[in-house]
């Protein structure tokens, strides 16, 4: 039996359930799935038996010792992971249900800290420095790792002398659209969390240019804001800037492709950051996949999957960035010439099924 444990995705997030999940039933595995949302979401089925506890009354620690309580009892063969924060679990798991402890890391942490962190100097440094030891502390526990992006640089979890596999987010097929047509309207689309790193603000500012060369275009923001304050900061900018831009907010993973199978095109704005220069948005596949033509800022990892299907922006440049979009809804030509080299990397190259062998070739190793 394995067990699979989020304390931060929603229950049908598509790397971990619709992905994984989905993979490793279809394997024949028995799954223990739990995670920490509020809603009302159950996924149980024949193989798989989901648990879900309220993210509003359980902290990440609550929760932690909540599932490590029932592990000890069930002693799932092995214990997927996919937060850092849960990694305080792999020590009494390891020890007490002699559990095999599978390490999903998502982004790359050390950038993902330098660029969220909202402190600064020398006590970002030290709260840096205790994230990086705890995490060191408890890879002596873990018995391989996953990785979804690429490592660019130095592969820190190999150093340790850890096995790792690189799983990329790369979309199923059997989400991609049965018909690809063109699409006559003007909508374009962010999807993802919304945060001032995610560059929001600029999408935001240089949308209002768009506007001057396509009084009939529309901006959609969907996804959750990383905190209420900023949500409110992003209303009211909306407020002074334009009514054609809608704030929608998360939404189940289904309405996510219909709204991007609608979109002409997806951006992906992000800023200059530690984090963007290591790790390659989901978001990239989905929008290549679903037929949006891409613009998204000129970083490394994006070019290594899109190459030139996609439009390049220069970091943080607003007019670049509305001169991008401005130039495929000026042009059904550009828009099918991207869409068209995006697909076939997807259908060919970059789906789900060239990788789902590699990740459960993971767990036949640990099985073992």
């Amino acid at each position: 039996m394995i067990a699979v444990v989020s304390c931060g995705h929603r229950p049908d997030d598509e790397r971990i359930y619709h992905r994984q999940i989905k993979s490793l039933l279809k394997a024949g595995y028995e799954i223990q799935y739990f995670t920490r949302f509020d809603g009302d979401m159950n996924l149980s089925e024949s193989g798989l038996r989901h648990s879900t506890f309220p993210r509003s009354e359980n902290s990440v620690r609550t929760f932690a010792k909540l599932v490590e309580a029932e592990l000890v009892q069930t002693k799932p063969d092995i214990v997927h992971i996919h937060e850092f924060e849960l990694l305080s679990m792999a020590r009494n798991v390891k020890k007490s249900a002699e559990s095999k402890i599978l390490y999903d890391v998502h982004d790359t942490l050390i950038a993902m800290w330098d660029t969220v962190s909202s402190r600064k100097g020398i006590i970002k440094k030290l709260i840096n420095t205790g994230l990086d030891y705890y995490e060191k502390r408890n890879l002596k526990y873990v018995d391989h790792v996953i990785l979804a992006n690429p490592s660019f640089e130095i592969n820190r979890y190999e150093k340790t002398g850890l096995a790792t596999t690189v799983v990329p987010n790369f979309p199923l097929l059997s989400f991609l659209p049965e018909e690809y047509g063109e699409r006559s309207g003007k909508k374009i689309l962010y999807q993802g969390l919304l945060s001032e790193d995610r560059g929001i603000d600029i999408l935001i500012q240089a949308f209002t240019l768009v506007l001057k060369a396509h009084p009939d275009a529309e901006l959609m923001l969907l996804g959750p804001a990383k905190t209420e304050e900023y949500r409110n900061e992003l209303k009211k900018e909306i407020s002074r800037n334009s009514n054609q831009i809608q704030l929608l907010d998360e939404i189940p993973h289904k309405e996510v492709w219909r709204m991007m199978s609608e979109a002409k095109v997806g951006v992906i704005p992000s800023l200059d950051s530690p984090r963007v220069r290591f790790d390659t948005p989901t978001k990239l596949f989905e929008y290549m996949a679903s037929g949006c033509a891409v613009v998204a800022t000129d970083l490394k990892p994006v070019r290594h999957h899109a190459r030139d299907s996609i439009l390049y922006a220069a970091p943080n440049d607003i007019a670049d960035l509305a001169e991008k979009i401005i130039a495929i809804l000026d042009s059904d030509i550009l828009y099918n010439e991207l869409t068209g080299k995006g697909q076939k990397l997807i259908k060919e190259k970059q789906h789900w099924g060239k990788v789902e062998n590699t990740f459960l070739e993971v767990f036949e190793e640990l099985n073992r």
